[in-house]
């Protein structure tokens, strides 16, 4: 061997020597809880002449220190930048970010790669546990229902099985809850100003329009009395008059959106609650098929 031969042999050694002792004070990072650092270690990792391997899991693990740290956006990217579109615990990891962040249209995107990509059915089967979430963004209930209860007869998996049929379960009981009628908020309203809103939950808002409504149309009535009285045009009782209406017509117009926006709010909830009941941390990793640090 050459001196020049045994250089670049010693210089390759060190160069590992190193790589692997960044790699161990990264993991104990992540195992301390210390994730951002974790996190600027697995970058500092990544910079360097790495296998095509060794790049894929490091981007998995920097992924997962910046989702432990709740940072779904630089997960998403760091994915994007390191990770191999054939990776499957990368792209799984990338559609749960983008679920958590609320990119639904990549999301979306990303169920179709995996759906359509080279990967194994176990893989496909786990992403497909996941993306079923997508159907309760639309409030699509009866459509999330028959995609687990399928999912559930269908798998070969046990475990997928077990999660798919309780997701379905959970789905179906939250369906069964009264919703509220924006119709009826709207018409409660039309009767009795703020009612609409007391009913759609939104105690305050009631509260204020009934003031408002009282106020404007009470003040109305009065000036109109007045006027009629001392037999004055009805200028003023007009002018107020028409600002009663506006504030009328709007508390009908906010009753309902108050109803809309009850719904929409335990929709969301749920699904936050749905997410971080069932695809916590250790189900996110059997879903992957790949360990965290």
């Amino acid at each position: 061997m050459t001196q020049l031969q045994f250089f670049c042999v010693a210089l390759l050694f060190l160069a590992l020597q190193s790589t692997r002792a960044q790699d161990s004070f990264a993991r104990e990072l992540y195992r301390e809880k210390k994730f951002s650092f974790a996190a600027l270690e697995y970058e500092r990792l990544l910079r360097r002449p790495l296998s095509a391997g060794q790049k894929n899991h490091y981007a998995f693990y920097l992924a997962f220190a910046h989702l432990r740290d709740f940072n779904y956006s630089a997960s998403e990217a760091a994915l994007d930048t390191y990770s191999d579109p054939g990776f499957f615990p990368g792209r799984l990891l990338l559609l749960y970010s983008s679920l958590r962040d609320g990119r639904i249209s990549r999301a979306l995107d990303l169920r179709r790669q995996i759906e359509q990509g080279n990967f194994s059915v176990p893989e496909k089967e786990s992403a497909a546990l996941l993306s079923g979430t997508l159907f309760l963004e639309d409030n699509r209930f009866s459509d999330a229902m028959a995609y687990y209860e399928r999912l559930s007869r269908e798998s070969r998996d046990e475990w997928i099985v077990e999660k798919a049929q309780k997701l379905s379960s959970k789905v179906a009981e939250y369906s069964q809850k009264p919703q509220k009628k924006a119709w009826v908020a709207g018409l409660s309203s039309a009767l009795l100003p703020g009612s609409g809103q007391i009913y759609a939950n939104h105690e305050i808002d009631g509260l204020v329009a009934f003031g408002f409504n009282f106020l404007f149309i009470g003040s109305a009535a009065l000036l109109y009395q007045m006027e009629k009285e001392t037999g004055r045009p009805h200028t003023a009782s007009i002018a107020v008059g028409s600002a009663a209406l506006f504030f009328y017509t709007t508390n009908i117009a906010g009753a309902m959106a108050s109803a809309r926006r009850h719904n929409h709010y335990h929709a969301r909830h749920f699904h936050s609650e749905l997410r971080s009941e069932l695809f916590d941390w250790d189900t996110l990793e059997r879903l992957s098929h790949a360990r965290p640090p």
